[in-house]
């Protein structure tokens, strides 16, 4: 180690106090500047051995041994007091008499000028442009940068004009010297910043680390043994420092607060385990995972694992989970990423492809922020199960407590893409099971066999929970494979009885294109159950299987509006239909929506209904309010009540008009047939109204709607004039009248 004498005390100082009294048995204490923290101060020039802290004087008021010598590069704070505890003095940012001391030797260079030279290269000598470092001399007289000369680069000067020939032009620089002068140990380092503390560059420089600094090579041998010692080198950044590869033969921990910059490095696992393992907070940027492979599903194949502590029966120790940017992870048998009793992990801007299982999965995770990252290829190895391109659940467990919900998570902004299971056509884009103040917004799932799930969490084997105001807005689901559903809200029942209900969801803005099976009326583009308070509003459902929406049991309060239906498919199901009322007690209100029938040639059956009601329901309490329906015709966008206790309809389509009807006189009933401008998707309710003036046929009118002769359609109605006296009209005219169908 590298020591300086100490310029107070250094070599045989006295001490005295402040009236001149011999200081016998005085302390002299050392610290870092700044602080309260001990730092070393030592016997001699060898460095070796270490002063007590603090130094006591002896009877003469000397240092024992005579001498105090300072590390040299770092900054102390010296504080002298009597032997009683009285201060004498505090004296700080002390360094070493000649700390970080640097020597310097004269370069010089001499080159004779031709005719008009402007360009001299030097050749034994360079310099740091810029630096101030250079003195340049014609003949003899000082040059000044920018006035006469350029510092072109560090080892050419250009002249502003040629020189005369036999001009002899002079180049002197400095070149530090001594190895021991360059030393980091030896060099101050004091931060810029108000309440820093000064130190050495050697400490300042160890915050960050490389993993070159420890060994690892990234040229396809093994790299475990030299990453792991710079992960617990005790920097909180490590490095890697070229974009070779980097193989590991087992798990990397990764120390609490440490965060890996793989600046576009690649890590391979050379088998199926965890890759990192992060223990609390840390992160990792821009770095490749590479894994052994996804074609077989393997326990714990895993690019990032992060995990708190599971306390039997009892709650859960959580950790700050990382953050994930700009990675790439592919080919790992189970996950690219897992989190488990985490809060405020960050996963942003990934690449995550080619996993057997989940793309990014979490259980009992709060504050969790998903986004912008692309998820594809999710396809179940062998031997099958679900998939996921991203789940945020809970675990079973014996109780809540146990393994608590996950609350406030953010799954945003993410590309999903071909998500695909072995069993049961369960690929899901999004999952959470008992969620609470989810956000899953301006996703884009495309080709995976379901959309987005929320549904119920068990406990003890028995669904218990539901998911809670999440909202699901602006995403674009959209699926050609009509495998599964698009949007699905459970919440937890058992049979006839629910436990809890998916309480205060928010379905909106979204566009479902496809999804439902084309072969079942029951698995539609969204699917509710044992919902309450579910608003779903301002959607576009298109060209789903089956149906776009379906009531399953008991939605109580929902909220079905301001939606576009479009060309419900199927290749079996005869009344295809853009809302289905499937199951008993629902209640609420759908109205305000846009039903269309585009295209016949899509599949068998298409668009049958825009709404059909399950026979033989009990419990319902549903308003249909006013809505649109384009592409009306007999067999499209009909209404279809099946059950028709507790629902009210009559506001859902309504035509209104004036028309007139002439009678003759002697005659004793003049008739009128009225045609809808549009088909109403029912029999519609008439009403009618004559108007002023009211005895254009001579005699007090009275007018019905004809439902003797011709019965009321959903294509118009008839209707008849007659006096009210019964007998003939006394003279002819014209009576004017408006209807309302309803």
């Amino acid at each position: 180690m590298s020591v300086n004498p100490s310029p107070i005390g250094g070599y045989a100082a006295q001490f005295f106090d402040n009236n001149g009294v011999i200081l016998s048995g005085g302390k002299i204490y050392t610290y870092a500047a700044g602080t309260t923290t001990p730092q070393a101060t030592y016997t001699s020039a060898a460095g070796v051995t270490p002063h007590s802290n603090p130094i006591v004087l002896d009877s003469a008021g000397r240092v024992p041994g005579g001498e105090i010598w300072l590390t040299d590069g770092l900054v102390y704070k010296f504080v002298i007091e009597t032997s009683n505890g009285i201060l004498i003095g505090s004296y700080d940012n002390i360094t070493g008499v000649n700390s970080n001391f640097v020597n310097y030797t004269v370069q010089e260079e001499v080159i004779t000028a031709t005719a008009g030279q402007t360009v001299f290269n030097l050749s034994t000598i360079n310099y740091t442009p810029g630096t101030n470092s250079l003195s340049v001399y014609i003949d003899g007289v000082n040059q000044y940068v920018g006035d006469s000369y350029l510092e072109t680069d560090s080892n050419t000067v250009t002249f502003n004009s040629g020189l005369h020939v036999g001009a002899e032009v002079k180049f002197t620089t400095t070149q530090q010297q001594g190895a021991g002068a360059v030393d980091a140990s030896q060099v101050t380092y004091d931060p810029p910043f108000t309440g820093s503390v000064a130190t050495n560059v050697e400490a300042k420089l160890s915050q960050t680390v490389s993993v070159a600094d420890f060994g690892a090579l990234g040229d396809g041998s093994d790299d475990t043994v030299a990453i792991q010692a710079a992960l617990d080198s005790g920097a909180k950044t490590v490095n890697f420092v070229s974009t070779g590869d980097y193989h590991v033969s087992g798990t990397l921990t990764v120390p609490a607060g440490v965060f890996i910059q793989g600046n576009g490095a690649t890590l391979v696992a050379d088998d199926h385990f965890r890759l990192l393992s992060f223990q609390n907070g840390g992160g990792v940027f821009n770095l490749n995972m590479t894994g052994a492979g996804d074609a077989t599903y393997t326990v714990d194949s895993t690019a990032i694992y992060c995990s708190g502590h599971a306390n039997t029966a009892a709650a859960p120790t959580y950790v700050t989970g990382p953050i994930v940017e700009n990675c790439v992870i592919s080919l790992f048998g189970e996950y690219g990423v897992y989190l488990a009793y985490t809060k405020q992990t960050r996963i942003v801007g990934n690449k995550i492809d080619q996993v057997g299982y989940a793309g990014i999965g979490g259980v009992s995770c709060e504050d969790t922020i998903i986004d912008g990252n692309l998820i594809k290829d999710i396809i179940t190895g062998s031997p099958g199960g679900d998939a996921y391109g991203i789940f945020v659940d809970r675990k079973d467990g014996t109780s809540e407590l146990e393994e608590p919900r996950s609350y406030r998570c953010a799954i945003t902004n993410n590309i999903i893409t071909n998500v695909t299971s072995s069993v049961a056509n369960n690929g899901q884009g999004i999952d959470t099971h008992g969620g609470i103040d989810f956000i899953i917004d301006s996703n884009k799932i495309t080709n995976c066999e379901a959309g987005i799930f929320l549904t119920a969490s068990s406990i003890s084997g028995v669904q218990e929970l539901g998911p809670i105001r999440c909202v699901v807005s602006n995403n674009i689901i959209s699926s050609s494979l009509y495998r599964s559903y698009g949007i699905v809200v459970y919440g937890a029942r058992t049979g006839a009885t629910v436990a809890q209900h998916a309480e205060d969801c928010v379905i909106s803005g979204n566009i479902l294109l496809g999804h439902g099976l084309k072969t079942s009326s029951t698995v539609p583009g969204v699917y509710l159950s044992a919902t309450k308070n579910v608003t779903v509003v301002g959607n576009v459902f298109k060209q789903c299987g089956g149906s776009c929406v379906m009531l399953d049991f008991q939605n109580i309060n929902v909220n079905i509006s301001s939606n576009e239906f479009i060309d419900p498919v199927s290749d079996t199901f005869s009344d295809t239909c853009c809302v289905f009322v499937y199951s008993i007690d629902n209640r609420g209100y759908i109205g305000n929506n846009s039903y269309r029938f585009e295209n016949a040639a899509l599949a068998t059956y298409v668009a049958t209904n825009a709404v059909r009601i399950q026979s033989g329901l009990t419990g319902l309490d549903l308003d249909f309010g006013k809505s649109t329906f384009q592409g009306i015709d007999a067999t499209h966008l009909s209404f279809l009540p099946l059950t028709t206790s507790g629902v009210r309809y009559s506001g859902l389509f309504q035509l209104s008009g004036s028309n007139t009807i002439t009678v003759s006189s002697g005659v004793a009933d003049g008739i009128t047939d009225v045609t809808f401008s549009k088909r109403f998707p029912y029999t519609p309710t008439i009403n009618l109204s004559l108007n002023y003036p009211f005895n254009q046929g001579g005699k007090r009118p009275m007018i019905g709607v004809d439902v003797t002769t011709v019965v009321p359609t959903p294509t118009g109605f008839r209707v008849y004039a007659q006096p009210y006296d019964g007998t003939t009209w006394s003279a002819s005219g014209s009576l004017s009248f408006y209807w309302q169908a309803n």
